[in-house]
């Protein structure tokens, strides 16, 4: 009894220098100044119409051998179906496969529906996933086990969503996880909900409560957006949502022992998680969209991608930017993002690699 008292005392104590670092880090005015934080960076001359997913696939080659490799799939513009590629080094990308008689949910704008797709790898399932909502509020998700020949067919897997979900496939408990956003009518705001299904979308299942568990109306979203849900190994995990302009960013590591909240900044478009697997350690990635007065938190003049590293508190603001939440992805021990572009390039898929922080 005794060494069970000093563990979790131990544990209580870790968790709350986690909060003291985050809090000397990211309570006040002043961001850190936009930075290039990527060694590698492709633009690609193809158009998303809302969030892009990231992940890794299995890709088959001549003579049948397989190799690991990265794989983006967005919503196409102009026609909303799934589109999808791979990459061996996440700068030359090829095998556009683009599914007919899919419907990925378009971009809307500030606050509504942001759109695009969720993705994940699952080794228990030897399968990619990718996920998305449609224009009637229902979930569809599709799998590859050779992402050179893109996805299968559509799954039904739930409805009532008002945001694309976020996947994780860690877990072969899970196996495959789901979280998105829901309207509260209670409250007129937007709560989360997390769920189940198997390696062949088999059984979806909604799990009790929110996102973080039983918290029924707590850390409601001003908008309909994709929470964090994220994990690595099958034993590190992050969740967390994006209350809104001027909110606060709330996550929790390992189911607790609490919430956090990242400071003074905020998003209003989503918020993307990932777990280094090599090192444990904890990322979200954010944009803000919000066309008003830029404020301390997220430099929305410009739409920067804010990736923050949860276990230090260390936060990169980068020069590259979007009008939609980023997607992150480990691979070959580097932190990779992908994200729908802003400024003049209307929307290119874009993909880039930083060392991680």
């Amino acid at each position: 009894m005794r060494k069970r008292l000093v563990c979790l005392l131990s544990y209580s104590i870790l968790f709350l220098n986690v909060r003291q670092v985050l809090a000397q880090s990211l309570d006040n005015d002043e961001l850190p100044a936009a930075i290039n934080c990527f060694s590698t960076k492709t633009v690609l001359n193809e158009y998303a119409n809302g969030q892009v997913g990231l992940t890794q696939a299995l890709v088959q080659f001549r003579g049948g051998e397989y190799l690991t490799e990265l794989m983006l799939a967005w919503g196409q513009q102009g026609t909303n179906e799934l589109a999808s590629m791979t990459s061996s080094n996440g700068v030359d990308w090829e095998n556009l496969v683009v599914q007919p008689g899919t419907y990925v949910q378009d971009w809307s704008g500030p606050p509504f529906a942001p759109g695009g797709v969720g993705m994940t790898r699952s080794s228990y399932c030897n399968a990619t996933y990718v996920a998305w909502m449609d224009n009637h509020n229902n979930l569809w998700g599709a799998l590859t086990t050779n992402g050179a020949i893109g996805f299968t067919s559509p799954y039904f897997i739930y409805g009532g969503a008002m945001s694309p979900p976020a996947l994780r496939g860690d877990l072969s408990s899970l196996p495959i996880g789901f979280a998105y956003s829901i309207y509260n009518s209670t409250f007129e705001l937007y709560d989360t909900r997390i769920g189940t299904f198997g390696c062949e979308f088999q059984n979806p299942v909604l799990l009790s409560g929110t996102i973080f568990g039983n918290f029924e109306g707590d850390y409601l979203q001003n908008g309909p957006w994709t929470p964090a849900y994220a994990g690595a190994n099958g034993t590190t995990e992050i969740r967390g949502v994006a209350e809104g302009k001027d909110k606060a960013i709330i996550y929790m590591l390992n189911a607790g022992p609490g919430q956090y909240s990242a400071g003074t900044n905020w998003a209003d478009n989503g918020l993307a998680g990932a777990v280094n697997p090599a090192t444990g350690r904890n990322y979200l990635a954010w944009t803000c969209s919000s066309p008003v007065t830029p404020t301390a938190g997220c430099k929305i003049e410009t739409n920067n991608i804010n990736i923050l590293n949860v276990n230090t508190g260390d936060l990169k603001v980068c020069t590259d930017w979007s009008t939609q939440m980023p997607s992150l992805w480990f691979y070959n021990n580097m932190l990779w993002v992908a994200w729908k572009g802003g400024d003049n390039n209307g929307g290119n898929v874009n993909v880039a690699s930083m060392t991680p922080f």
